[in-house]
C-alpha cells in the first residue's frame, strides 16, 4: 500500500500547466517544519528542521488548488509517493520522489 497524509504551509502559490492532452496539474511543495529540544548539561537546545514534499495535483482539483489556495495557507492531502528516474548530463541515473495528491 502507497498511501501518505500531509499537512504542512504552503511554499508558494500553485503553478497551475497543462498537458498535451489537456489534462491541468498543479504543482507545489509543502513545508513540514519540526521543533527538537535537547538538554546538554545546563543548556537547552532548540533546532528547527523543514521538510520541503514536493506535490502534484492532477484534474479539477488541481484548478480548484490554483484558484484558492495561495503561499503560506495551511494545506492537508492525502496521495501517494511516486518516484522517477532519469539521467543527468554525464549518464548517471538520478531519482527524485513527489506526492502525487489525491
Amino acid at each position: 500500500m502507497n498511501q501518505v497524509t500531509l499537512c504542512g504551509n504552503l511554499g508558494r502559490d500553485f503553478q497551475l500547466s497543462y498537458t498535451q492532452n489537456g489534462l491541468p496539474y498543479a504543482k507545489n511543495s509543502l513545508a513540514i517544519s519540526k521543533r527538537t529540544t535537547k538538554k546538554e548539561g545546563n543548556e537547552t537546545i532548540t533546532k528547527d528542521r523543514t521538510d520541503w514534499i514536493p506535490l502534484t495535483i492532477f484534474g479539477r482539483r488541481a484548478e480548484i488548488a490554483h484558484q484558492y489556495f495561495k503561499k503560506g495557507d495551511k494545506f492537508l492531502c492525502n496521495g501517494e509517493i511516486y518516484t522517477s528516474v532519469y539521467s543527468d548530463e554525464n549518464g548517471q541515473p538520478k531519482y527524485s520522489w513527489e506526492v502525487l495528491v489525491k
